[in-house]
């Protein structure tokens, strides 16, 4: 049975939707994103509305994959376990191939893909220690078919 849940990426879209969702369900979160205060207020909201949920907010950058890790065995100590990893974090950027800005695509891959193996990584690697876990990873469905302008991001979900 999962109890609690750590969600990257848990600041907007399908990451917000998805602490959304737990919550309703009982689950205990710990959201992870770059933008703490968009997080701080996400908890806010689901502390009222779900007042036997606890909710924790960890800083996490996906893209400095070391950060992963510690991030996460932060969200198993403070929720007092682990039951659950949602690799969720992405993002997205235009633009066109041989347009001299590869730089964005490089981030886009090291984002949602790099970012999202490392979540993986780190979870598996937690999970093991304890014997028991569950790994969700989202994608899109760009990973099937591409989006114009967006090589590197649907690329970076298939």
């Amino acid at each position: 049975m999962i109890t609690s849940v750590a969600i990257t990426g848990a600041s907007s879209g399908i990451g917000k939707a998805i602490a959304y969702e737990c919550a309703g369900r009982g689950m205990q979160l710990a959201l992870l994103a770059r933008r703490t205060d968009v997080l701080e207020a996400i908890a806010s909201d689901i502390r009222q509305r779900h007042p036997q949920v606890k909710v924790v907010v960890i800083a996490l950058d996906v893209a400095d994959t070391d950060a992963i890790l510690p991030a996460l065995q932060q969200a198993r100590e403070q929720l007092g376990g682990l039951d659950g990893v949602f690799a969720n974090a992405g993002i997205t950027a235009v633009n066109k191939t041989g347009a001299g800005e590869f730089r964005k695509d490089q981030h886009v891959i090291q984002v949602n893909l790099i970012g999202g193996m490392a979540t993986v990584d780190a979870a598996a690697r937690i999970f093991r220690e304890q014997g028991k876990g569950v790994i969700v990873g989202i994608s899109s469905v760009s990973a099937f078919k591409g989006i114009p302008g967006s090589a590197a991001y649907s690329a970076s979900k298939a």
